[in-house]
C-alpha cells in the first residue's frame, strides 16, 4: 500500500471537517411596527408601522457542524483501522464513506465537499497498490534458470 496516499487521505478528511459545507443564507423579515414612549405626560407608547425589513444573515456549516460528519468520521476510523492491520477492504469502505458523506451536504459543492472527494480519490490510489503483482504466466511456470530452453513440455 502507498503510505504517502494514506497519509494525505487522512490529512485530507481531518481538513475537511473544518471547510465549509453548506453555504450562509440570508433570511428577510418584513417591516413591522415601531413603538416610541408618548413623551406628553400620558406614559403610553406611540406605535406606527415601517416598512423597513431586516436581514439577516446566517453562517454556513463546517464539516464538523454538518450531518457529514458522521461518515467524515467514520472513514477516518477505517482508514486508522486499514493503516493498522493492512487490510485493502477497510480502506475501500473509508474512500466510500467520504463519498457518501459529500452525498449528504448535495447539490451544493464547496471546498469540504470537493477535499472529501481527493481523500475518497487517494485512498483509492494507496489500494491500487495494495494487490502481489502476479508474474508471467512463462515465467510462473517454465522457470527463469540461466541455461535452460523453457518449453511447453517442461511443465
Amino acid at each position: 500500500m502507498r503510505a504517502w496516499a494514506r497519509w494525505l487521505a487522512g490529512g485530507l478528511l481531518l481538513l475537511s471537517l473544518g471547510l465549509p459545507w453548506t453555504s450562509a443564507s440570508t433570511t428577510t423579515t418584513p417591516g413591522g411596527p415601531s413603538c416610541i414612549p408618548d413623551l406628553s405626560g400620558e406614559g403610553g407608547l406611540i406605535c406606527d408601522y415601517i416598512g423597513v425589513p431586516t436581514t439577516h444573515v446566517i453562517g454556513g456549516a463546517v464539516g464538523g457542524e454538518s450531518p457529514a460528519r458522521f461518515f467524515l468520521v467514520l472513514a477516518l476510523v477505517l482508514l486508522l483501522v486499514g493503516w493498522a492491520s493492512a487490510r485493502p477492504m477497510a480502506l475501500l469502505v473509508a474512500a466510500g464513506c467520504a463519498v457518501v458523506a459529500v452525498a449528504t451536504a448535495l447539490p451544493e459543492v464547496l471546498s469540504g465537499q470537493f477535499t472529501a472527494l481527493l481523500a475518497a480519490g487517494l485512498l483509492l490510489v494507496s489500494v491500487g497498490g495494495a494487490g502481489q503483482r502476479v508474474r508471467s504466466l512463462r515465467s510462473a511456470t517454465w522457470g527463469e534458470t540461466a541455461g535452460s530452453s523453457p518449453s511447453p513440455s517442461a511443465r
